[in-house]
């Protein structure tokens, strides 16, 4: 028996996790990297060529030890890496351009490096949390070699190394849940096609560092390891508590499902588990206090707690953000309603932001510790790339949705994976409310879309709910842009 066991885990590790004709992108992903290095040679700095290069040979070294060569995960992480990256270098040159430096708009890029240069320069910690002192060990690294100034270009490198080996944990994800490999093309729409990744792991921000720890959890959880499942939770916990709860929680569901042998009583008392656990840890806090951000360019983001009376003051507090969106748009109007159904609206908002397009001229308001001004109003060249997502995210929906069905009547794992990516959907949208974080439920799409790729042509209703989806998506894109944009009025 333990022979056959172990034959059995040898055939499971050399089976292609990714499938795809990786010849096909050899040309493309050339033409990527071409592009890529003339950006960094022409508009940004040039001495960032050996940082790009070097990580990702790191990534691919790493991944070159622990993953099969049949398994497809290294040339996805070349494909992932060259387009996050290339995104990554068109943001720097466009910030370059109308700010003036590399940095962002808002503080959080600019706040992370200026605690690294505090510490390599002071050893200053109090005010810094464990991302940047990952960026300052870093920091010292090229201190060894010589390099007494580091530019912030020379520091994103290792948040697309992140990126790549995310995007492959999260095809291993989808093998675990669906049982079948994922097509790599699916993948990549999946991933480095969704805005919101790509947005969050292409600046300066711990969001890649607490993806790859969080979906290392899920695919450990997945594969029958708890142990070291709640290691990496524990260690997601350490750079983002949020991130860490929710990989524990997904473990917690899963072992608790399997114990649950019917469904119907699975949901029933996973319901009300829930409900007592987000009373009791998340909603009873912010019932009664609101966290108020200080968005000058000194001192970091969230400041203090403000008492509230009621949790409807708490979602009504986001009005002040209606002056940020064009007079007439629908979500200047959504932000105006406040109250529960406001919010809602703001949800449906989020979850598809995807969707949005926008022109290249646009005015921006600005709370970055590096630039001057409270408004820029530029070009903004990377908004073109948008236009882009929008494909991408065409065939991803009619897939995401199919596969939310089916894994609610699938394995344990399916349905776990369901439950999970549904309250992950309710949390960000109605709680955190900002865009980098909802790469926690994105990370989700590779494992449901293959879901419905896969098995919902087994089914005639999710088949023929597929195939509706296909027309009624792009109608729908149309109609959100028209409305959120006031074209009407």
């Amino acid at each position: 028996m333990a022979d056959a066991a172990a034959e059995q885990e040898r055939k499971t590790a050399t089976e292609p996790v990714i499938v795809g004709r990786w010849k096909r992108w050899q040309w493309p992903l050339a033409a990527v990297y071409f592009i890529g290095g003339l950006l960094l040679v022409w508009t940004l700095q040039s001495p960032a060529l050996l940082p790009w290069a070097g990580f990702g040979l790191l990534g691919y070294g790493i991944l070159c030890l622990l993953t099969a060569k049949e398994s497809g995960m290294r040339e996805t992480y070349w494909i992932a890496y060259g387009i996050i990256s290339l995104f990554g270098w068109v943001v720097c040159a466009d910030n370059l351009r109308n700010f003036g430096v590399a940095f962002g708009c808002f503080n959080d890029d600019s706040e992370y490096y200026y605690n690294m240069t505090q510490i390599l320069a002071a050893g200053k910690f109090k005010s810094s949390g464990v991302y940047e002192m990952l960026l300052a060990g870093i920091g010292w690294c090229y201190h060894l070699v010589g390099v007494k100034e580091i530019p912030l270009t020379s520091l994103l490198p290792f948040n697309f190394m992140l990126a790549g080996w995310c995007v492959v944990l999260t095809g291993l994800l989808a093998k675990l849940v669906a049982g079948r490999a994922i097509p790599a093309f699916l993948l990549l729409l999946c991933t480095a096609g969704n805005y919101y990744f790509i947005e969050a792991m292409s600046r300066l921000y711990r969001d890649g560092v607490v993806m790859v720890l969080m979906v290392g959890a899920l695919c450990l959880f997945a594969a029958q390891r708890p142990v070291s499942g709640f290691l990496s939770s524990v260690a997601a916990g350490v750079f983002r508590g949020a991130n860490g709860m929710v990989a524990l929680l997904f473990g917690a569901v899963y072992w608790f499902k399997r114990w649950i042998h019917y469904t119907a009583h699975f949901w029933m008392l996973a319901i009300a588990l829930l409900v007592v656990g987000i009373v009791a840890v998340r909603l009873v806090p912010f019932c009664f206090f609101s966290v108020v951000g200080d968005q000058t360019k000194t001192g970091r983001y969230i400041t203090k707690m403000e008492r509230q009376n009621t949790f409807l003051q708490l979602l009504n507090r986001r009005k002040a953000l209606a002056r940020y969106f064009p007079p007439g748009s629908m979500a200047r109007k959504l932000y105006k309603l406040g109250g529960v159904s406001g919010n809602a609206g703001l949800a449906a908002s989020m979850v598809f932001f995807p969707l949005t397009v926008r022109g290249t001229a646009e005015t921006v308001p600005v709370a970055s510790r590096y630039i001057l001004d409270t408004t820029v109003a530029g070009q903004f060249y990377y908004n073109l790339l948008k236009w882009l997502f929008v494909l991408a995210w065409l065939p991803v929906i009619p897939l995401l949705c199919c596969g939310i069905l089916a894994a609610m009547r699938g394995s344990h794992l399916g349905v776990t994976t369901a439950f999970v990516y549904l309250l992950l959907v309710a949390g960000v949208t109605l709680i955190s409310m900002q865009q980098r974080h909802c790469c926690a439920f994105v990370i989700l799409h590779p494992a449901l879309a293959t879901l419905g790729y896969y098995l919902a042509a087994d089914h005639r209703f999710l088949l023929k709910l597929r195939k509706g989806l296909f027309i009624i998506v792009p109608l729908g894109i149309i109609l959100w842009n028209i409305l959120r944009y006031g074209l009407l009025a």
